[in-house]
C-alpha cells in the first residue's frame, strides 16, 4: 500500500513538438518531402527539341489545310474568264508592247488576279514576259486592263502575246 505523497515521481509532461506547426522539436530534422519524379512526356516537350516538334507540326497541319483549300477552290483559271483584246508592238531603238484584255471573276467572293504575260514574235520566239496584278474583282464582274513593257528583244513583223491566270 502506498501513502500518499510516496509515489515514485514522474517526469513532467513533454510538450509535443512533433508533428505540429511549430516544426520538429529541438535538436531533429523535419524529413524531406518525398520527391515526385517528373513526367518524361512534359519534360520532353517543354525542352528545346520537344518546342522544335510542336512547331513543325503545326507548319505542317497549315500547310495541309492551305493545300486543302487550294484543291477544292481549283486552278486559278477556272475562277476567272480571261480575253485577250488588243496586242500591239513599237519598233525602234526600244521596242515596246501593249496587251490589252478582259478578265471576270466567275466565283461568288471578291477576287484578284495575277495574269501572266508572254510577248512573242511572228516565229513563236519569246520576246519577253511581265505580270499584271487586278486587284479586287467583284463576282460577275469583268474588268478591263492594259499592260505595257519594253521589250527585251527586237519585236519584228507580228507580235503574239500569250496571257494566262497564275493566281
Amino acid at each position: 500500500m502506498t501513502h500518499p505523497g510516496s509515489e515514485p515521481p514522474t517526469a513532467p509532461a513533454q510538450p509535443q513538438y512533433w508533428p505540429s506547426q511549430y516544426g520538429p522539436p529541438p535538436g531533429h530534422q523535419a524529413p524531406p518531402p518525398p520527391v515526385k519524379p517528373p513526367n518524361p512526356r512534359l519534360v520532353w516537350w517543354t525542352s528545346g527539341p520537344g518546342i522544335v516538334a510542336v512547331f513543325a507540326i503545326a507548319g505542317a497541319v497549315a500547310l495541309a489545310l492551305l493545300f486543302i483549300v487550294r484543291v477544292a477552290q481549283g486552278p486559278a483559271s477556272d475562277r476567272f474568264d480571261l480575253t485577250v483584246t488588243s496586242c500591239t508592238a513599237t519598233t525602234g531603238s526600244l521596242s515596246t508592247a501593249t496587251v490589252g484584255f478582259t478578265i471576270k471573276n466567275t466565283t461568288a467572293q471578291t477576287r484578284s488576279a495575277t495574269v501572266r504575260i508572254e510577248y512573242r514574235d511572228g516565229s513563236g520566239a519569246r520576246l519577253d514576259t511581265d505580270t499584271a496584278r487586278v486587284a479586287s474583282i467583284r463576282p460577275g464582274e469583268t474588268v478591263r486592263h492594259d499592260e505595257s513593257t519594253i521589250l527585251d528583244g527586237q519585236a519584228s513583223g507580228e507580235l503574239d502575246c500569250q496571257v494566262r491566270v497564275t493566281g
